[in-house]
């Protein structure tokens, strides 16, 4: 059972945190500090999540410095799945 992260950041907004792989057009959660998780997700509390995304040799730990940091490289996620049905060969525009 994974265990329950909050951070405070600088700017005193309480965010849960969780370690997540991206898989099946979502993000499915993993243990924190998991070595196979591709990105850390911050979810404020009625706000917009946002993703950073783990790069090769990144620190995983649970330290302030390194959570504050994590934050301020993330991007905001989008709040609902991209319409690609223009995408697809024979899509009529709407």
């Amino acid at each position: 059972m994974p265990i329950a992260v909050y951070f405070t950041s600088a700017a005193g907004t309480r965010y849960p945190v969780y370690d997540t792989i991206f898989s099946k057009g979502k993000h499915e959660q993993r243990p924190i500090g998991d070595p196979a998780a591709t990105a850390r997700v911050f979810v404020p509390n009625g706000g917009m999540r946002r993703s950073y995304t783990f790069r090769k040799g990144d620190i995983r730990i649970l330290a302030e410095q390194t959570l504050e940091q994590q934050l301020r490289e993330s991007a905001y996620l989008p709040s609902e799945p991209p319409d690609n049905s223009t995408l697809l060969p024979g899509a009529r525009p709407r």
